[in-house]
């Protein structure tokens, strides 16, 4: 399931990067506009 998130503010951004990172997603950055793929 890909899930769009508009993260804005750096900190914010660092945090659920780092989340994503723990839950082994794969993500992309694309002009604020993070995207995740969660496995299932």
């Amino acid at each position: 399931m890909t899930k769009k998130i508009s993260v804005i503010h750096d900190e914010v951004k660092n945090i659920v990067l780092s989340l994503a990172a723990e839950l082994k997603a794969d993500h992309d950055i694309d002009n604020n506009q993070t995207c995740f793929d969660f496995p299932r």
